[in-house]
């Protein structure tokens, strides 16, 4: 199949394929457009020959943005109106009848226009994430793409990868289903898991279902926990929250934040959330999201934040791991908020004075030097800076004694 495309915006079409001097390509995959010919500035337009099941109104669209591009004019981004421009009318059914069309299929015929890679377009197209797109998409390398189309291509590849997450969390939902998990819902032939009622085998996969997961993505036993509670929290409580991220207009990230927000609220509630959140979430921050959802589950279960928080305090912990360059990381999580941040405000404290008394290194290490002063009581004298009494300023901690007071507040720790 041939197109043209000529400096107005009409497009024609024609089963007229360009020479075999103008088709070589590297490899060419189903799906994806075979060659293009530019013609040099000032001629008709371009001709646009590929193969495979690409529509052709995506074939124009990205072809009428290479050209606006090269115009110098903007373009608009994914989302935004005219995004995915088509061209007016349907295509002529003779490349003849359009005489600017004859004129750039000649051209590209005769070798006169430039031939591009063949995933020139590719970073140009807007349509949706799906094998379609991945196949164009994968013709061509980034380096071969001009600017605007190289940061298509970045939009459209983060698209693809929440519609391939989208469909691994569907079947990963799938198993839990045939496995009987709680929540999951129950394959057909039985209220039980797997049909089979108080079946100790079927507990036993329900059991092993994320013991399954881990092994076919090389997880940990409570990452796999957790990717199968988030594929069936999506699947059952969140579907339009599932189909946006395979739709592409929202990104795992969002995703699970979505999943979390609503984790304490029923079915029917959660969803009413969604709903709210949804129709911005495609333009919003994680930051901006996390506000949305927010003011969203207020809205609907206005008790929602204190039971989130309640639970989320009933699973807080204090974890320790090793670093890559052989330090350490000590952190707390799900801590009561108003005794963290007075936590917070007493390392702030200490470090402060620390600095006062020629302590060097900066705040973040002098913070991290009093953290742990403060849990293994080693925190040394702290000198004043003006030659008054050791211990710091006494308004600065959130006890009396000051900020170098130990636990007892009767000195330093």
């Amino acid at each position: 199949m041939t197109a043209m495309l000529d400096r107005t915006g009409s497009a024609s079409a024609a089963a007229a394929p360009l020479p075999a001097a103008a088709s070589r390509t590297e490899a060419p995959l189903a799906g994806a457009p075979a060659t293009l010919a530019s013609l040099a500035d000032g001629a008709a337009g371009l001709a646009v020959s590929w193969t495979g099941d690409l529509p052709l109104g995506h074939i124009l669209a990205a072809a009428h943005r290479y050209e606006l591009h090269r115009a110098g004019m903007d373009l608009p981004a994914w989302g935004e109106p005219g995004c995915d421009w088509a061209s007016e009318g349907e295509p002529a059914a003779e490349p003849e009848a359009d005489l600017l069309g004859e004129d750039a299929l000649r051209a590209a015929q005769d070798g006169m226009g430039r031939v591009l890679p063949l995933g020139a377009l590719a970073g140009h197209a807007i349509m949706a994430p799906g094998p379609d797109l991945a196949g164009w998409l994968s013709c061509g390398q980034a380096s071969e793409l001009d600017d605007a189309a190289l940061t298509g291509s970045i939009t459209a590849w983060r698209k693809l990868t929440s519609w391939a997450q989208a469909h691994e969390l569907a079947a990963v939902a799938e198993l839990a289903r045939r496995r009987g998990v709680a929540g999951a819902g129950h394959a057909a032939g039985g209220s039980g898991p797997g049909g089979r009622e108080h079946d100790p085998v079927a507990e036993l996969e329900a059991d092993f279902a994320p013991s399954e997961v881990a092994l076919a993505l090389t997880l940990t036993q409570g990452g796999a926990e957790y990717w199968m509670e988030l594929a069936v929290g999506l699947s059952g409580r969140l579907p339009a929250t599932l189909a946006a991220l395979g739709e592409g207009k929202i990104d795992l990230n969002r995703a699970k934040l979505i999943d979390q927000y609503t984790s304490s609220l029923d079915a029917d509630l959660a969803r009413a959330v969604e709903q709210r959140v949804l129709v911005r979430a495609e333009r919003q921050t994680s930051g901006q999201l996390r506000a949305s959802l927010q003011r969203a589950v207020l809205a609907v279960d206005p008790q929602a934040a204190e039971r989130r928080r309640e639970e989320a305090e009933k699973k807080a912990w204090v974890a320790l791991s090793g670093d890559h360059d052989g330090t350490a990381s000590l952190s707390g999580r799900f801590l009561p908020a108003v005794q963290a941040a007075a936590a917070w405000t007493r390392i702030c404290a200490i470090a402060r004075a620390m600095e006062a008394a020629g302590a060097g290194g900066g705040m973040d290490l002098l913070r991290a030097q009093a953290f742990v002063g403060l849990l293994l009581g080693t925190l040394p004298l702290i000198p004043p800076a003006d030659g008054g009494r050791a211990g710091g300023p006494a308004d600065d901690g959130p006890g009396g004694g000051g900020p170098g007071d130990g636990p007892g507040g009767g000195g330093p720790g």
